[in-house]
């Protein structure tokens, strides 16, 4: 018997695949866009500072930087509604998820709580900051002149 026909797999009915199906499709959506502006990727449409609105190139990193916290915010509150939803399709309590998370059993230990970064943090995405955005535009603008993007 292999490790696939091993793995738990709750019975699933239409309403919780539905809503599963919805919080994956905007996660999906609300990643790709922050990956919109990654002139590398298949995704890419714009530099970031041509895909918000403001007066000058401050003001756009400022909208940029906006947008990422926003995103990110709402990416966080899908991940904690899809976890709710297995936990519940698994049939475990906010109890049990507390004390076989050995994440928070190290940060009740002794040691004062850290920053864990994310285990899919990508490494590539862009930063907010205004010189790595004017790059990707001056970047972009170069490409555009000579014929990158035709």
């Amino acid at each position: 018997m292999g490790l696939l026909q091993q793995t738990p797999v709750p019975p699933l009915t239409r309403s919780s695949t539905a809503s599963l199906s919805t919080l994956f499709h905007r996660a999906w959506f609300l990643k790709r866009n922050l990956d919109t502006i990654t002139q590398t990727s298949h995704a890419f449409i714009l530099p970031a500072l041509l895909q918000v609105q403001g007066a000058t190139l401050s003001q756009r990193a400022q909208a940029w930087a906006a947008t990422i916290a926003t995103t990110e915010q709402e990416l966080t509150k899908i991940q904690a509604e899809i976890d709710a939803l297995a936990f519940d399709l698994y049939g475990i309590s906010p109890e049990e998820v507390g004390a076989n998370n050995p994440l928070s059993a190290a940060a009740t230990a002794d040691s004062p709580p850290s920053d864990i970064e994310e285990e899919d943090e990508d490494d590539t995405t862009e930063s907010a900051d205004l010189p790595s955005l004017v790059y990707g535009l001056i970047e972009y603008a170069l490409g555009v002149a000579l014929g990158r993007f035709d």
